[in-house]
C-alpha cells in the first residue's frame, strides 16, 4: 500500500471516530434535556459556534475540548471520558448506558415507557 493509501485510510478512520463522538455527544445532550445545541454550549461554558463545530460530522468539525468534556462528566453522574471518546460503557451505570445507547440510535428511551403507560390505562 502506498503512503497515499495509508493516509486516506487513516483519514477515514479519524472521520469515523469523530462521527462516533458526535453521535455520543448528541445523545448526552438529549439525555440531559437540551434539545438545542446553543443552550448546551452555554451550560458547558463554550461559545455556540465552537460547540456546533464539535457536533459537525463533516471534515471541518473539531474534537470536543477535554476540559469541557471533563466538566460534562461532573454534570452527569456516571458519565465517563471513555464513553465520550471511545464509546466504552464499562464504568457507566447500566440504566444510563441503556438510555444513552437508545439515544445514539435515534430512539427516545422514554417513548416506550409512555406508550406502555397508555396501553396499560386502556
Amino acid at each position: 500500500m502506498t503512503s497515499q493509501g495509508i493516509s486516506a485510510n487513516v483519514g477515514r478512520m479519524a472521520l469515523s471516530a469523530r462521527t462516533d463522538i458526535v453521535r455520543r455527544l448528541r445523545a448526552i445532550r438529549l439525555e440531559m434535556g437540551y434539545p438545542k445545541a446553543p443552550e448546551f454550549a452555554a451550560l458547558l461554558g463554550v461559545g455556540r459556534t465552537r460547540y456546533l463545530n464539535w457536533e459537525n460530522e463533516g471534515p471541518s468539525g473539531n474534537y470536543p475540548a477535554e476540559e469541557a468534556m471533563a466538566y460534562l462528566c461532573d454534570l452527569l453522574p456516571g458519565l465517563t471520558m471513555d464513553y465520550i471518546y471511545r464509546g466504552v460503557l464499562d464504568a457507566v451505570p447500566t440504566r444510563l448506558g441503556i438510555r444513552l445507547t437508545a439515544r445514539e440510535q435515534g430512539l427516545d428511551p422514554d417513548a416506550a415507557r409512555a406508550s406502555g403507560a397508555v396501553a396499560a390505562a386502556r
